[in-house]
């Protein structure tokens, strides 16, 4: 596994960036870079800003949207009596771009593996112009560490995307849609039955 601390500290002060969905993946990486956080003195952790960001499309089902807003109550609880340097934050996309104004509005088919444009307009792009709108943290171009719940062991795909996309030698890979951005991968070796046991 990666050493987060480590990486932590030796990241000086770029702003980290968790995207919580609420699936078990993201949930993973959330709680173990909460722990990362909280293994190191308070001095070293105010070093950096942390953000988890959810993405609430607007389409999930109800029991799943009411499950992460639960979640979001807690975590924003659990990081202000901790006194940790985490902002939580949920971003929706812009009205132009949800899934009705895309499906409805533009005509666009239903997403299909091959054309998969709800995940660019619906999670990416509020991600993105959160980055922008908050330069005094993020600077211009946005630079941050997106710490990200990819596993090999997801799919072959998965992994072929993964090995295509990883700087040999770093724990910090670069970032697909933002050049001046990383990516680290905390649980890319994990397996499924790791990721319920954590």
């Amino acid at each position: 596994m990666i050493d987060l601390p480590r990486l932590y500290r030796e990241t000086g002060d770029i702003p980290w960036v968790v995207g919580l969905s609420g699936g078990k993946d993201s949930t993973a990486v959330t709680m173990v870079l909460l722990e990362a956080i909280e293994s190191l003195p308070p001095p070293l952790r105010a070093r950096k800003r942390v953000f988890v960001t959810c993405v609430n499309t607007l389409v999930e089902a109800p029991p799943v949207i009411e499950h992460v807003h639960g979640f979001i109550d807690v975590l924003k609880a659990y990081v202000r009596d901790r006194e940790l340097p985490v902002e939580v934050v949920e971003l929706t996309p812009d009205a132009d771009q949800t899934f009705w104004a895309n499906l409805i509005g533009r005509g666009y088919p239903a997403p299909v593996r091959q054309f998969r444009w709800c995940t660019d307009r619906m999670k990416v792009r509020p991600q993105t112009k959160f980055l922008e709108s908050r330069e005094d943290v993020f600077g211009s171009p946005p630079v941050a560490h997106f710490l990200l719940g990819t596993r090999f062991d997801e799919s072959a795909a998965r992994k072929g995307t993964m090995e295509a996309n990883s700087d040999l030698g770093t724990d910090i890979h670069q970032h697909g849609t933002i050049p001046t951005s990383g990516v680290i991968r905390p649980i890319e070796t994990w397996s499924t039955d790791d990721v319920w046991d954590h």
